[in-house]
């Protein structure tokens, strides 16, 4: 409300000059569309009535000051708002011109000398005529708060004594309309780490901190107003909503000491229905796309060991609509096996999961239901090296306002497999109680084909599954002498935890409908010795696995790690046209282990891979 003459120190020498962009701006505005004529845009001055004031009304700097406030009240007028609430002079028609009071030197306020203030309470508007700053922002800031009462909605946005709401859009719409042009305020940067509704900047005192919401209001005529300035009528139709609001709470109703809030988020609802649920996180991805709007942002660093997956958990809080801010350093790849593939997920966890939004660059991934709502996932070979993360907090009730405690859990994925199998017959390579590989050798390999997700086919659902869900993964070492082949099909969702391998007849043929109705929640799993490898000799051979276990260390929509331990019986011989009788060419019973970290295969975008994805 007051103008405090340090705010504008770094303006000089325009006092009596007609401020141009409020010009240019009125004579663009199309007519307003729903808001009253005012009976009047002049204005007239009278000396503020104290001891040793210092007033001349016939200084020429009095009349420029009154030319700056008829064209600022005749841009006012043209963008749609309500006439000023200005107690006019003594005898005055209605349609006599407003009265602003006047001095030279600056004014007495109760936060410090001002350049200008009004007073809700007495409906005065009252300006120094004679200090070296710019006026424009000042006329447009003070004379909007005169607007604001004429909606009368000043009692409901200072009950807290924040004043978020009405200092913070008069900030904005004097930034927007002078020359100043929205391009900063005057307490330094606003810190969005700190309530919407309690700010704080990197300069100034407690007191000047509730002009700091002014980027918000920018934000919000930018985005639902069009094109400037008729989208700051926006104002008044928030305004206008905040007073039937208001009108409409029961008289008899307790304030509530953050009663703005509510009221703020119920009139922002004329512009979208989730008000401030959906308005808030939005303004924090794009503003808020920079860390100097953060008092402090936190730095995230993964360090890569080998293989090279690793995942990192931060634990934080943030205060209620406000925004906790991150950096993730994304690391080089550090294992030299990689199939070169690689992922980062940032997953958000906390207590209430609904209130909070995850906001990745300029990106929201708040927007879907489900396992994938605050999930950031992005694979390939050019990833971002580094991620701005923040965590926004409003839940669908402002009102229920408090700090929420999360976790941001990162993972950095690298894709591998990692095979190890016999490398020469031995006596542990044979014989039916599958003992540990003897003179192993391990080799990297390559996914040939791999899915996991819902798999709705007619004949699985027949065969007694109402939800099916399957993971499917087809390998191949890098020298092509070994290949896997694992499925698993089961009812339900699948989880982190261990899945025996199915023992199926070394010869039987396992469809998918045999599979669902005979061997569900087991893997069935087969593997391959192509017939260059040392172990075998003219051709190659075929096993199908008795024993053994798959086991999932982590799955996601995205991303699946594990092991296997398959336990094989030779089942036929490559190529297949050669008769299933023929002696085997290598050991009969074979046990082979495979450590993977995979993506889903691309057809999982298609479906809904989440809905088989278990807690």
């Amino acid at each position: 409300m007051q103008f405090v003459v340090g705010r504008l120190s770094w303006l000089l020498a325009r006092t009596a000059q007609l401020t141009a962009s409020i010009m240019a701006a009125s004579a663009v505005l199309a007519p307003p569309m729903l808001a009253e004529e005012w009976s009047t845009t002049e204005w007239n001055a009278n000396c503020i009535e104290a001891r040793d004031i210092v007033c001349d009304l016939e200084d020429s700097r009095v009349e420029g000051l009154l030319d700056q406030l008829s064209e600022t009240s005749r841009t006012l007028e043209a963008i749609g708002f309500r006439p000023p609430q200005v107690l006019p002079e003594e005898g005055f028609l209605q349609s006599s011109p407003y009265i602003v009071h006047v001095q030279e030197p600056a004014i007495a306020c109760d936060i410090g000398p001002c350049v200008g203030g009004y007073s809700f309470n007495d409906e005065i508007l009252s300006i120094a005529y004679g200090l070296r700053v710019t006026l424009d922002e000042v006329l447009v800031h003070e004379v909007f708060h005169a607007v604001q009462a004429a909606y009368g909605v000043e009692s409901i946005f200072m009950d807290d004594g924040k004043d978020w709401v009405l200092e913070g859009m008069a900030e904005a719409l004097g930034l927007a309309l002078s020359e100043n042009q929205g391009a900063s305020g005057h307490y330094g940067t606003p810190y969005l780490d700190y309530p919407l509704n309690d700010p704080a900047t990197s300069a100034g005192t407690p007191a000047d901190n509730r002009y700091a919401t002014f980027p918000f209001w920018l934000y919000l005529a930018k985005r639902y107003g069009g094109a400037p300035p008729g989208r700051y009528h926006i104002f008044d139709v928030f305004l206008a909503e905040a007073e039937r609001v208001s009108n409409a709470l029961p008289s008899s109703g307790n304030s509530s000491p953050r009663g703005s809030v509510p009221i703020a988020d119920a009139a922002l609802k004329a512009f979208d229905p989730n008000g401030l649920y959906d308005i808030f996180p939005a303004f924090i991805a794009e503003v808020g796309n920079n860390r100097n709007f953060f008092e402090s942002v936190a730095e995230v660093k993964p360090v890569l060991g080998q293989p090279g997956n690793v995942s990192v958990e931060t634990e934080a809080s943030v205060r209620p609509l406000a925004a906790r801010a991150f950096t993730i350093s994304i690391p080089e790849r550090a294992s030299l096996t990689s199939t070169g593939s690689r992922a980062v997920e940032v997953r958000l966890v906390s207590d209430d999961p609904d209130a909070l939004h995850l906001i990745v660059g300029d990106n929201r991934y708040d927007e879907v239901s489900g396992p994938n709502r605050n999930v950031y996932f992005e694979a390939g070979e050019d990833l971002d090296r580094e991620l701005f993360i923040r965590v926004a907090n409003v839940g669908r009730d402002p009102a229920a306002y408090k700090d929420q405690n999360f976790k941001l859990i990162v993972t950095i994925y690298h894709e591998y497999i990692e095979m190890t199998g016999p490398n020469s017959a031995s006596p542990n390579d044979v014989g039916t109680d599958y003992a540990a590989i003897d003179a192993p050798i391990t080799v990297s390999g390559r996914v040939f084909s791999q899915f996991w997700g819902p798999m709705r086919l007619r004949l699985i659902l027949e065969a007694g599954l109402d939800q099916p869900c399957m993971f499917q993964l087809d390998a191949f070492g890098k020298d092509e002498l070994i290949g896997i082949s694992l499925m698993l099909l089961q009812n339900g969702p699948m989880r982190p935890g261990d899945y025996p391998i199915a023992h199926p007849g070394p010869k039987e043929i396992v469809g998918q409908q045999d599979h669902a109705r005979d061997y569900a929640g087991q893997v069935v799993a087969t593997f391959v010795l192509d017939e260059k490898h040392p172990l075998v000799g003219e051709y190659g051979m075929q096993y199908m696995g008795q024993a053994g276990v798959l086991t999932i260390e982590s799955i996601s929509p995205h991303w699946v790690t594990g092991h296997v331990h398959i336990a094989g019986t030779w089942t036929t011989t490559r190529p297949t046209s050669l008769p299933y009788d023929a002696p085997p060419a290598g050991p009969t019973d074979l046990t082979i282990e495979m450590a993977f970290s995979v993506s889903n295969a691309a057809i999982a975008s298609r479906v809904n891979t989440a809905s088989c994805i278990g807690p």
